[in-house]
């Protein structure tokens, strides 16, 4: 059997592999060939395609996960089309580096995480892009099941780079995502450690005109060393700050709301009321607040030492993304300590700040991106908003008004 996945097809492959749910490939995808694409072959046994007929479970994929929708298969030629409703037919009729793809196995090829990318300038609203890019050059990898609200694989390898994706598009011709590729991934930065701090980096990094707050690609958990001096006296050897936005002395780093594990000592405390006289319950609570009392004053330490380094780092909160109006407040002041610390004027990025209305449509763009059942319904919202939009510009007597002005 041959067969190529594309597009999202090829995503949920390559988030089924980084997140180690793949059987047949446990070394991951950097030990995989790259290679074109194949012309389609059935299974042995088999006389026509369909649904039935493709067994993905050795790519970690279930047939739930695409059952719902055509799976995307690239073809070389019009003629190699799948004729079955089960599949979409993707012909690559503009030329593509001959390294696009990756033997997956199993007579499985897929998209390469830097064709994937650019595919999705296509298809993705901008922002949505960016992320992806965070994550695929990231140590982290969303579910292949349920992306927004599925199980994170955390620590992993990257699956490519910026730079490698940025030399791919270099080597792409006439590909619909190509444009938008190009804008975005000048925004995007390598080793992001999560979604949530994917989110506050892509926002933080991307133009006013895509509602972001114009800082440009960013520095992401770059391992600082501390001077002898410092070590001697008893600072940790280096600290990794999450954020670093380059030509000032400011970055940021993000707590998510389990950063402190505080629940633990409801529990414990819970337990002790349960039982007063249970001596190992007791203990149990006493481990519990030192474990977190250790963990605020590693925190406090983070922050002294790499203000001896000359660096300001600003805590961020989830609660900064969540409430309303509250990354706009945090950026507000990372905008202040840059002026005031570095001397660079933040003028044109203060103008993020300056409508109500642009605030409004940001903040509803920062609840789609998060990893919440909610941020469903807050991206149905942006989307038929945009389409309104182009329906409006669609118009003639619109386009009559706006070419007069």
């Amino acid at each position: 059997m041959n067969l190529t996945l594309d597009r999202l097809s090829a995503l949920a492959a390559i988030r089924s592999i980084r997140c180690g749910m793949a059987p047949s490939v446990q070394r991951g995808l950097a030990s995989l060939r790259r290679t074109g694409i194949a012309t389609p072959e059935l299974p042995e046994g088999r006389q026509r395609w369909s649904a039935s007929c493709i067994d993905l479970s050795k790519l970690g994929i279930t047939r739930d996960t695409w059952s719902k929708h055509p799976l995307e298969v690239a073809v070389p030629s019009e003629r190699d089309r799948i004729r079955s409703k089960a599949f979409s037919s993707i012909i690559h009729s503009a030329s593509l580096p001959k390294d696009a793809y990756i033997d997956a196995g199993n007579g499985f090829r897929i998209a390469s995480p830097e064709l994937v990318f650019v595919e999705m300038g296509a298809v993705m609203q901008p922002e949505v892009q960016a992320l992806l890019g965070y994550e695929l050059t990231g140590s982290f990898s969303r579910s292949p099941i349920d992306p927004r609200s599925g199980t994170i694989a955390y620590g992993i390898p990257p699956a490519t780079s910026v730079e490698k994706i940025e030399q791919f598009l270099s080597r792409c011709e006439g590909n619909a995502g190509v444009a938008q590729s190009r804008q975005i991934i000048r925004y995007v930065a390598n080793n992001a450690w999560s979604p949530a701090e994917a989110v506050v980096a892509a926002l933080m990094a991307l133009p006013l005109e895509y509602l972001g707050y114009g800082m440009g690609r960013l520095v992401l958990n770059d391992r600082q060393t501390a001077a002898d001096e410092l070590t001697r006296s008893g600072a940790r050897e280096s600290r990794v700050p999450d954020i670093l936005i380059p030509g000032t002395c400011v970055g940021i780093n993000y707590d998510s709301l389990y950063h402190l594990d505080l629940d633990s000592i409801v529990e414990a405390a819970q337990a002790c009321a349960l039982a007063p006289k249970d001596a190992a319950a007791a203990v149990t609570l006493e481990n519990a607040r030192r474990s977190v009392r250790e963990k605020v004053l590693d925190d406090l330490c983070r922050n002294r030492e790499l203000a001896a380094q000359g660096l300001v780092v600003l805590p961020a909160t989830s609660e900064d993304i969540y409430r309303k109006g509250g990354l706009d407040a945090l950026m507000l002041e990372v905008f202040r300590t840059i002026e005031l610390l570095s001397g660079k004027d933040m003028a044109e990025n203060r103008r993020a700040l300056a409508s109500r209305t642009v605030c409004k449509r940001r903040q509803t763009l920062i609840w789609s991106l998060l990893a919440w059942e909610r941020g469903r319904g807050y991206a149905r919202e942006l989307l038929e908003r945009e389409q309104k939009e182009l329906q409006r510009l669609k118009d003639p007597r619109v386009i009559e008004v706006s070419l007069t002005i």
